[in-house]
């Protein structure tokens, strides 16, 4: 009875670690993205919104007015004073420029444009170190799985390089199996040196996206299917080139209309014996006249309406190159998937031949038949670990071009 208690404990105290690892696991996954919103390269990408958000809250502000004092009317010579000629005064004007209110509101709707494609940009950006993120852990997990696959494979060389030597000590003429034997444990000790390599790598990438390089848990993957109706970052960020050059092309129409300029002074004179002073008050309104419109709007104008054309095939094109980008990585995902699920029937069947081996083994069967088939096994373990981490990389490059990841949306807050 004490035996089964003790045996109902362990397995509670098992299960309760184990969920408690899984909690863990995705609660730092959770954390290393959210360490991602303080990356170099996205806050470098948030500050250029911020940067063309202020510029188009200042492109439609009117200048400063200008303040000018003078003397006006004043004896060239110094002699007298302001009392000496009846135009001789103390002035203060105060004047302001209104530029085109047109060519305003273009330069203001151009930098709204300019800031909303900077935001979907750093919207991409995060896009993308999730993608370099969920691409580096899946290479940890593959060189973890490949160095403890890689020490099994070795152990059954070394049983196999123990069976070797036997039977050449009893006389047999084996000796090109020990020798092939010997060449294939030195190639172990070269997979070894290179998932070392590798895995230095991994941490460097680790710590240059989030600082550590921690183990972490992926959440599950599963590939938006192709075509969608998601939109694309890049043809988004085209599509703001279209707007800002509509933008400037409406500017370059309204450099037709006038500017304007507005002034009113105040002119102090001084009384004297000649004359009464009395103080003057002037105005003035100006205007702008399109004169050299054929030689200065007119070339702006035709440059504006090109640059247009210009934005929007490569609007066009932008939508080709990813229409067929997104086809490809689709494919090569689905590619993936169907070689995973070829694999794994693969290895139903060397299982069960692993099995039948072990039991003729136990009943006086060749040992070296079983080693080899386990280290099929082992092989094809290795291959299917590389195919995971390539299924991981390519769905979260697939995924970082949409403007949504709805599977990733509880993980990273989108």
């Amino acid at each position: 009875m004490k035996n089964y208690m003790f045996l109902v404990l362990a397995v509670i105290t098992f299960t309760a670690q184990a969920q408690e690892k899984a909690e863990r696991q995705t609660l730092i996954y959770e954390a290393a993205v959210a360490r991602l919103n303080t990356h170099p390269s996205l806050e470098a990408a948030r500050e250029g919104v911020l940067s063309y958000k202020h510029a188009a809250l200042g492109a439609g502000a009117l200048p400063d007015p200008m303040i000018t004092l003078g003397l006006n009317n004043y004896p060239a010579d110094g002699s007298g004073g302001f009392d000496r000629f009846a135009m001789s005064s103390k002035s203060i004007e105060l004047s302001q420029s209104i530029p085109n209110f047109g060519v305003r509101a273009s330069s203001v709707e151009a930098k709204e444009a300019l800031a909303a494609q900077a935001s979907i940009a750093a919207n991409y950006t995060r896009a993308q170190l999730i993608s370099q993120l969920n691409t580096a852990i899946s290479k940890q997990k593959r060189i973890d799985a490949q160095f403890k696959l890689t020490q099994e494979d070795k152990k059954l060389l070394q049983q196999e390089a123990a069976f070797w030597s036997g039977r050449l000590e009893s006389g047999e003429s084996v000796l090109d199996e020990r020798s092939r034997v010997d060449a294939e444990l030195s190639q172990i000790e070269a997979t070894y040196a290179f998932l070392d390599a590798e895995k230095e790598e991994s941490d460097a990438e680790l710590k240059r996206l989030i600082g550590t390089n921690y183990f972490i848990e992926l959440p599950e993957l599963v590939a938006i299917p192709w075509p969608s109706d998601i939109p694309l970052y890049m043809v988004l960020m085209a599509e703001k080139n279209v707007q800002v050059a509509r933008a400037n092309q409406r500017g370059a129409k309204s450099a037709f209309s006038p500017s304007y300029e507005m002034g009113l002074s105040y002119a102090q004179r001084e009384n004297s014996g000649n004359f009464d002073g009395g103080d003057l008050v002037s105005a003035k309104v100006g205007f702008t006249v399109p004169i050299w419109a054929k030689k200065s709007q007119k070339p702006k104008l035709h440059a504006a309406s090109a640059a247009v054309k210009q934005a929007e095939a490569r609007l066009r094109d932008t939508q080709r190159i990813w229409q067929k980008k997104m086809q490809t990585m689709n494919a090569y995902i689905k590619r993936t998937v169907l070689t995973q699920k070829a694999l794994e029937r693969k290895k139903s069947s060397i299982q069960t031949q692993v099995l039948s081996l072990q039991s003729a083994y136990e009943s006086g069967g060749e040992l070296h038949r079983l080693i080899a088939a386990k280290r099929n096994l082992i092989a094809l373990k290795m291959e299917l670990a590389e195919l995971e981490a390539e299924y991981i990389s390519r769905v979260s490059q697939y995924q970082s071009a949409f403007q949504k990841m709805p599977q990733q949306a509880s993980q990273t807050g989108e």
